[in-house]
Formats: structure tokens, C-alpha cells, sequence
């Protein structure tokens, strides 16, 4: 790997190609941040607490383990996005791949289809709470909201969802006993 200067931005010669360093550097940045992006943004989280909670109902502390309980909630989770998926495939990474449209425009497309999965999954009154704490201007349509808008309202009603189905879950097996 060598580094060079051309025109002020620093490149380093990756096989014969020059990344610019700043791009490098916010790639691996995004890529030691996809696992929080895997809990915020999809069904992980709600699969997984619900999991949890019907292990606790059935009196089993450490069984199945923690490592098997991820692994159900992630083939799940796999399972809920894959149309999720298969759409930011096709509308944003294939395009970016035959460098048909720029890096920008791609995230752009990308981030269409996760709001409207989460949007889907939000409840109204979370996502306005969300929009009067930060204080974001009305929109037509709200796939056109901020993703620090749409994350956090989202992950709200995920876990209000979550511990609600976790709670009825629980409850036969409280009568039971």
C-alpha cells in the first residue's frame, strides 16, 4: 500500500486503484457500525427480547444459550427484511456497482426503502413526539423525514412492541403454574 498526493487529497493505491483516504475512511467507519444499524433499523430487536422473555416463561435461565437465541432472531430478522433488501439491492447497490449513479445517490436510494419499513412500523404518536423534540419542519410525505427522526421513533415503538408481546407471552405460563 502506498500513499500519495494528488491535488491536496491524500490516496492510498489499493491494487493498482487510488481510494481517496476519506472515503477509506468512512467505509470501515459504516462497516464497524452495521451491527448497531442491524438492532436499530430492523426487527432484530423485537425478535430477540421477545425470544428472551418466552425463555424466561418457561423457567429455562440458560436454555437455549444466548448464541442460539441470536442466531433464531437473525435468520428472523433476515427473514422480515428480505423484501427490504432485495429492493435496496436493486434500486440503490446494483445501479452503484454498474456505476450507473455516485456513492451519495445511492444512499440516498438505500435509505427509501428502510424508511418505509420503518415508517410502517411506527406508531403515529411516537414518530410526532420525535418530530416536536427535534424540532423537525412538517413534510408531505414522511419517507422524507431525517433518518434522526425516523431511527429513534422507530426503536421506540420496537420496544414498546417488543416487552408488550414478551408481557402476553409471559402471561399463560404464569397461569399455568
Amino acid at each position: 500500500m502506498e500513499n500519495e498526493t494528488f491535488g491536496g487529497d491524500a490516496l492510498i493505491n489499493i491494487n493498482g486503484e487510488q481510494v481517496p483516504t476519506l472515503e477509506l475512511l468512512l467505509m470501515l467507519t459504516l462497516i464497524s457500525l452495521l451491527p448497531s444499524l442491524l438492532i436499530m433499523c430492523t426487527s432484530f430487536m423485537r425478535t430477540i427480547i421477545m425470544l428472551s422473555f418466552l425463555r424466561n416463561a418457561m423457567g429455562i435461565q440458560q436454555s437455549p444459550p444466548n448464541m442460539v437465541l441470536i442466531g433464531i432472531a437473525l435468520f428472523l430478522t433476515l427473514f422480515i427484511m428480505t423484501p427490504v433488501i432485495d429492493e435496496i439491492n436493486e434500486t440503490a447497490y446494483k445501479p452503484y456497482v454498474n456505476e450507473e449513479i455516485t456513492q451519495q445517490e445511492a444512499w440516498q436510494r438505500a435509505q427509501v426503502p428502510l424508511k418505509e419499513f420503518m415508517l410502517r412500523n411506527t406508531e403515529e404518536d411516537t414518530l410526532d413526539f420525535f418530530m416536536d423534540m427535534g424540532k423537525a419542519e412538517a413534510v408531505e410525505q414522511e419517507v422524507e423525514l431525517p433518518l434522526t427522526i425516523v431511527i429513534p421513533s422507530f426503536m421506540t415503538t420496537e420496544l414498546k412492541r417488543a416487552f408488550t408481546a414478551g408481557f402476553l407471552l409471559y402471561i399463560p405460563f404464569l397461569l399455568i403454574d
